[in-house]
């Protein structure tokens, strides 16, 4: 982050710089707290949802990725990177294994659009509408 920027400006300048796609309507989704031993390497990784606008992805910025592409969270290139391990293995802040899930990360859809990308099936289990009230009794909103 730079100094005086929101999670979300941060999020959508370095999508933007590092891969060359815009992203808005971003929403905070969850935390995953990454060591890195061989590197002696700590950090926080925060989770956005976003929706994509425009740009085509591209390497730029070959000192953090190899390789660009669209994938569903059920056909992500291996290995994994250390912070997408935690997020799906539920290793969160808060927790997804929570009744509530407050700040579910894990979709059921496609990360984002693209060629090859399908939507998984949605999970029966999971509520498409949360009552914010039914968590928080001091607050009446509802969100998707």
């Amino acid at each position: 982050m730079e100094f005086g920027e929101t999670p979300e400006e941060t999020a959508i300048r370095e999508v933007e710089e590092e891969v060359g796609v815009k992203m808005s309507d971003l929403k905070f989704r969850t935390l995953t707290n990454d060591v890195f031993e061989d590197g002696s390497k700590h950090y926080i990784t925060i989770w956005m949802e976003a929706k994509y606008e425009s740009g085509e992805p591209k390497v730029k910025a070959p000192y953090e990725e190899s390789e660009i592409g669209w994938f569903t969270w059920d056909s992500l290139p291996q290995p994994l990177y250390l912070p997408i391990r935690h997020l799906l293995e539920g290793k969160t802040y808060p927790s997804q294994t929570t009744e509530s899930k407050i700040g579910a990360a894990i979709e059921t859809s496609p990360i984002l659009p693209g060629a090859g990308a399908e939507a998984l099936p949605p999970d029966p289990s999971i509520p498409k509408v949360r009552h914010v009230r039914d968590i928080r009794p001091d607050v009446s909103e509802s969100v998707e």
